[in-house]
């Protein structure tokens, strides 16, 4: 039948669900909500809520039922498909678990996240995302430089075209109507290491309650366990429901799960790693994938707190004095091509400056030799146990806030004496006197974390070294460097907290692991505006710092709080940070700079929580730090 003048013309359209393809007689003037009503069989009745409507050749959801086929260009020769906008999406947990769940793969990322997180009883999804899974292969090059690839994109009806293929973390839309992306992630096919699709999976066995094929609206609403560490997860159901403990982690991974992941053994790939993660700003589907305790943060809210009620008196409520540290120490300034050792010091800690004398008298009458700002350094411990060693690493920023950071060290004599002057040493990174609060507490957790490193010699421990299998516990470079001592080091340290309760243990691991120099550190390789060298930027909750490749060692450091604003060129995929006394600017070599941007945007977002529990999310306030688009 021809229509002669009527303004309409024939749009196809694939219902997933069915596998069939419909061609309708539609107008440029219908509205997309209309056009999904025809599609509907009355014959047939089925519960057609959760579908939308996907255009894979501009890949993007037409979620606006409102607009009509005119204001989102979609013409005569276009395909959209008819599919459901809940999806089933593995997901593997820190633990390394994996969960097949049903995720909103319309909405962005964020909100995808927190819908998740609230399911599954998760506080904090803004602290949380999801990261394409990772091979072995991502870590020998900057994606950011690998070229755009065209994917072959194949129409029922035989017909073959070719898109780009899909960005992980490009901001920059496609249509001006619609959010979409172009392509940085040169990657088609799907893993199952970090955030993966189930439909893929060809290679671990999968029990038949897991099968990619159940029904979206699946009332079962149970977990559905196997050997292998997966688990099922219908969304739709109650937390009443559960078989699965959340809270309790299995006592190893599977062999299968721990085959799988990737270990960087560099610098830069550990920075490379990074090329995974989402767009907040976008949805999964946009983003290629398809049906298939005490923190920093706390600390940075305690911090905040003290700053804004002032710091608290000493039990002895002394105000006329504020406390100051002495005692004799060891200094060196390490230089290249010298051979000079440790010389001893009288030094004197106060208002968060280190001065040196020569010899405790002249501390009362003389003028130091040396003195050292503490305020915004860089801390690093360097002990060594069995040999006696408990030295501190300053990387102290100049005078003028411009030029590499000044690296010194101290060597402390005893235990005790390190405690003391670490715990000092931390607090005037952070602008905080010995006058702090939480000097004390400072200072006994460095005690406990020295006491848990020391071997508890004869202890009664009725267990086998045979029976303990070092790979749960350590990594293959520490079973390397420990050989066949593996399992006896690690039931000494085991002597240390078997006394204690569950959640003693985990708190004294948690904070263990927070003392570790990297902690919390993100690694991107970048190049600074200027120059040719590629460098290192760890970025952390309240600081950026700029590192060398090689060797890790900080160059310089800035603080958030003297952060004025920060931008990116999308055109050119540069970043501008301003701070009082200058201005970085920098290109992201191994990843999207929009990664660099909502790390930065999402520690600042998180810095500015209330300690209230019924605090309501702010989402809008979340995605104009780190969306970049105001």
């Amino acid at each position: 039948m021809i229509h002669v003048g009527d303004n309409t013309w024939n749009l196809r359209i694939f219902i997933t669900d069915l596998q069939v393809e419909k061609q309708l007689r539609v107008r440029g003037d219908q509205h997309i909500g209309g056009l999904m009503l025809q599609l509907v069989d009355p014959e047939n009745p089925k519960d057609w809520s959760d579908h939308a409507l996907w255009w894979p050749e501009k890949n993007i959801w037409l979620t606006r039922t409102r607009s009509t086929l005119d204001q989102v260009g979609v013409q005569a020769d276009c395909l959209l498909h008819f599919t459901p906008m809940h999806k089933i999406l593995r997901v593997q947990l820190p633990d390394l678990r994996y969960l097949d769940c049903r995720v909103d793969f319309s909405i962005n990322t964020f909100a995808a996240v927190v819908n998740l997180s609230k399911d599954l009883d998760i506080r904090h999804p803004e602290e949380l995302s999801f990261c394409k899974p990772l091979e072995h292969e991502h870590l020998k090059k900057n994606f950011g430089k690998f070229p755009h690839r065209k994917v072959p994109i194949a129409e029922p009806n035989g017909m073959v075209y070719l898109q780009p293929a899909v960005d992980t973390n490009s901001f920059i839309p496609i249509n001006s109507a619609y959010k979409g992306s172009n392509s940085s992630l040169d990657r088609t096919q799907n893993g199952n290491l970090l955030c993966a699709p189930v439909a893929p999976y060809a290679t671990t066995p999968r029990r038949a309650g897991t099968a990619p094929g159940t029904p979206v609206g699946s009332p079962t609403g149970t977990w559905k366990t196997s050997s292998n560490g997966y688990a099922t997860f219908d969304s739709s159901s109650s937390l009443g429901d559960f078989q699965e403990n959340l809270a309790a982690s299995p006592r190893a991974p599977s062999p299968d799960v721990r085959a799988r992941l990737v270990r960087p053994k560099t610098l830069i790939e550990k920075a490379r790693m990074n090329v995974g993660w989402l767009d907040s700003s976008l949805s999964i589907m946009e983003q290629g994938l398809e049906n298939g305790t005490d923190d920093d943060i706390d600390s940075a809210l305690n911090e905040l707190q003290i700053t804004l009620e002032g710091p608290h008196l000493s039990a002895d409520g002394n105000i006329t004095k504020i406390p100051e540290l002495a005692d004799y120490l060891r200094f060196l300034k390490p230089r290249k091509f010298t051979m000079k050792g440790y010389k001893r010091y009288f030094f004197a800690y106060r208002d968060l400056h280190l001065h040196l004398y020569k010899t405790a008298e002249d501390s009362r009458r003389g003028a130091p030799v040396i003195t050292i700002n503490l305020r915004g350094c860089e801390v690093t411990p360097d002990v060594n146990l069995s040999q006696g060693k408990y030295a501190i690493r300053l990387e102290v920023p100049p005078e003028g806030r411009n030029g590499p950071n000044t690296e010194v060290w101290i060597r402390c004599e005893t235990e005790d004496q390190y405690a003391k002057w670490m715990a000092a040493c931390r607090l005037a990174s952070k602008g905080r006197s010995l006058a702090d609060s939480s000097y004390e507490s400072e200072v006994s957790n460095i005690r406990t974390l020295l006491t848990l490193q020391k071997p508890a010699h004869g202890a009664a421990i009725n267990i086998d070294p045979r029976s303990v299998d070092a790979n749960d516990y350590l990594s293959p470079k520490m079973l390397r460097k420990l050989s066949g001592k593996a399992s006896q080091r690690i039931l000494e340290a085991y002597a240390n907290v078997n006394k204690l309760s569950l959640t003693d243990a985990k708190m004294k691991y948690i904070q263990a692991w927070q003392s570790l120099p990297d902690f919390g550190v993100s690694l991107f390789v970048i190049k600074f505006d200027g120059h040719k060298k590629e460098e290192l930027l760890g970025v952390a909750h309240n600081r950026i710092m700029r590192m060398d490749l090689n060797t890790g060692d900080h160059i310089k450091t800035w603080r958030y709080n003297t952060m004025k604003a920060w931008n990116v060129n999308w055109g050119i995929k540069c970043m501008m940070i301003q701070f009082h006394d200058e201005n970085v600017v920098f290109s992201c070599l191994s990843a999207d700079c929009k990664v660099v941007h909502e790390f930065i945007g999402g520690y600042i977002f998180m810095s500015m929580r209330s300690k209230e529990n019924n605090q309501t999310l702010n989402e809008e306030m979340f995605h104009k730090l780190t969306g970049g688009w105001i």
